[in-house]
């Protein structure tokens, strides 16, 4: 797996070390998170280590698959050092849309530990697509940046994993 995926569920616990890598040639740097009852993984290629953020301080973490094209104009107009604080400060100023104000191929999460609140998110085109399973009754959300980590997500937390026909259907 390249890319990201989280697991957030009131009612179930993470197992830390469910297996969901694929096995590839290329050196890779996997990072995991868990904040709460939620639970964060990335994995990048090592040469494009500095295209990518998976950050968290005591108000915010932040993943973000994929390049931001004007992000070097948006810290000069904001007047922020990095892409991090950048996207914190466009967050606080358009908590409903601050994906718009980005341009460029990427997707990415910001959660919000002071309001408890996670936002999944890609570029406004949607040429990076992120996948998810949500359970209203259980209260478990799964996202991810491929389709097959979204499931083995679902088997983490016991989930049934079933296709059913209107699934199907929704996928094509």
């Amino acid at each position: 797996m390249t890319g990201f995926m989280g697991i957030i569920s009131k009612n179930h616990q993470i197992k830390n070390n469910f297996d969901i890598t694929i096995n590839s040639v290329t050196q890779r740097i996997e990072n995991i998170i868990v904040i709460g009852n939620c639970w964060f993984k990335r994995s990048i290629i090592n040469k494009f280590v500095d295209d990518k953020l998976f950050i968290e301080n005591s108000g915010f973490f932040i993943c973000i698959e994929g390049i931001i094209l004007n992000a070097n104009s948006l810290m000069n107009i904001l007047k922020v050092r990095d892409i991090f604080d950048l996207i914190v400060c466009l967050y606080n100023k358009h908590p409903s849309n601050f994906p718009l104000y980005l341009r460029g191929d990427f997707s990415g999460a910001i959660y919000d530990k002071n309001k408890d609140i996670w936002i999944i998110f890609n570029n406004h085109l949607g040429t990076k697509p992120i996948f998810y399973y949500f359970h209203e009754i259980e209260a478990d959300f799964v996202f991810a940046s491929e389709l097959q980590m979204v499931v083995k997500g679902m088997r983490a937390i016991r989930s049934n994993t079933n296709l059913r026909e209107i699934g199907a259907y929704c996928l094509l």
